[in-house]
Order: structure tokens, then sequence, then C-alpha cells
């Protein structure tokens, strides 16, 4: 059921309504009619701005992926030619093909030069390279140090009694009794004094002690 606004006429469906402002209501109608379509083209304006927006936000993301994929590339290549650059080239030995991966040189003579012999690449000759062995000095003793010295047993003779065993070959207390011909000892004795004074010394101890016994002799 549809009721008229203006003059409360109730109708049954919609087209009877609009026949009924149309016929009894013409200005209204037509009023009405003109704000529908200002609703309409309005919504349809908001409608179509609402999608330039969202078109130009795609678009604008799309540029930002395609800067940044650009972007990537670009330093992808740019460390791709610094490693080139730094790596060594290899070159097969049977076609002179060159590559800078070693990986790709056993490929590329898998392929091609299957069941035929190479010489070696310069990355595995510089592999197989050895340094030569380091030869040393073989340790000289010092020519400074001094051997101890060898100590002659001086020969026995009648004139020149030892004390101790005279079959050793060294004895640091030996006491040579007699002359100093014999060879050097590090404790030989040698006598200081003259028989003259030997002679005045032994008188003397004779005669303190003649002095100093209770007992004298008659």
């Amino acid at each position: 059921m549809y009721t008229c606004q203006i003059c409360r006429q109730v109708c049954v469906n919609e087209s009877l309504m609009v026949a009924h402002m149309q016929t009894t209501h013409p200005v209204e109608h037509q009023q009405r009619q003109q704000q529908l379509q200002r609703l309409e083209r309005e919504h349809s304006e908001q409608q179509r701005q609402q999608r330039q927006q969202r078109q130009q936000q795609l678009q604008l993301l799309e540029q930002q992926r395609q800067q940044q994929r650009q972007r990537l590339e670009r330093q992808r290549l740019e460390l791709q030619r610094q490693r080139l650059v730094q790596e060594q080239p290899l070159e097969c030995d049977i076609c002179n093909f060159v590559t800078y991966s070693e990986s790709g040189l056993h490929i590329h003579i898998g392929l091609k030069h299957s069941g035929q012999t190479q010489q070696p690449t310069t990355l595995q000759q510089s592999a197989q390279f050895q340094a030569p062995p380091i030869i040393r000095p073989i340790p000289q003793p010092p020519q400074h140090v001094m051997m101890p010295p060898v100590v002659q047993q001086p020969q026995s003779t009648p004139n020149q009694p030892q004390i101790g065993n005279a079959s050793s070959a060294f004895q640091p207390y030996q006491r040579l009794i007699g002359g100093t011909g014999g060879a050097f000892t590090p404790y030989q004795h040698q006598p200081s004094t003259t028989a003259a004074q030997d002679e005045s010394l032994d008188l003397s101890i004779r005669s303190r002690s003649r002095s100093r016994s209770p007992y004298r002799r008659q």
C-alpha cells in the first residue's frame, strides 16, 4: 500500500501512485523527479570519484613496486658486476670457453666435452700448487763453549813421593812433597821458607817449650 503525502490518497501499488501524482499533483511530481535525478547524479558522481581514487591508489602502489623491483635489479646487477670483476675468469682448454664460475665450467665440460680430457684450469692449478718445504739449518754447538781441561797425573818418582792413590786420574787435594817440577794441581803445596828460617823457627819453638815446662832438664 502506498499513501500520497499531499492528499493522503491510498494506492494499491507503485504504478497507481505514480499515475495519481502525475494527474493530481503534477508540479510536486515534477519536483520530486528532479530531486531524485539530482540525488542519483550525486550518488553516481560520488561512486565515480571513489573508483578514481581507488584506481589512483592502485597505480601508486604499482609504481612503488615497480621502482622497488628496478632498484633491487640494479643492486643485483651491480653486485654481479663487482663479483665478475673480482673473480678470475676460467677458460676451457678445449674450446676456449670462458666463464667466471667453476660450476659453470664443469657443466660446460659435461655437456660439450663429455669423455674428453682437459687440462686443469687456472683455479685448479692454483689449488694444487704447494709451497716449497722450509729448509731449516741443523743446529751446531756453540763455538765459545770450553771443554774442561784434562789434568794429567804426575809421574811418581823416588824423589817425589805422593800421598793417596797414584792410579787415580785426578786428585783435587793431592800434595806434592819436594820440588815443583810436577804437573799443575789445584791445591799444590809450595814451600815458602828457606832451610835457615825453618831451623831458626824450630829453635825458638823449643826454647819456649823449655821455659814453660815446670820440670826443667838438668
